[in-house]
């Protein structure tokens, strides 16, 4: 899944943000490249859309780093927002093979 991420850090004052591409997307989280220093644990605001128009704003935890290659965990998601993420990977899947 190749789509825009804009990634939010910090609060208050002190917020930063970047923009990137996603690499992958699993209902446990999503992998992006982002022109970013993040730490691992550390905790965000993404916003991206799915394919088919589905609008999504969720929080995550950097799990992995690797240069600008992030793995983030999806750390709060609604109950609409898995099965958003849900029908996306399984339409996605249905489209690889």
């Amino acid at each position: 899944m190749d789509v825009r991420v804009v990634l939010m850090i910090g609060d208050g004052s002190t917020v930063r943000g970047a923009i990137g591409r996603s690499k992958d997307l699993s209902e446990g989280g999503i992998g992006v490249f982002l022109p970013a220093s993040l730490s691992i644990g550390q905790s965000c605001a993404l916003q991206f859309i799915l394919p088919g128009g589905d609008s999504m704003q969720v929080t995550g935890r950097v799990r992995t780093r690797a240069s600008f290659s992030y793995g983030l965990e999806f750390a709060t998601l609604s109950g609409q927002q898995r099965e958003q993420i849900k029908r996306a990977c399984q339409t996605l899947a249905a489209l690889q093979k």
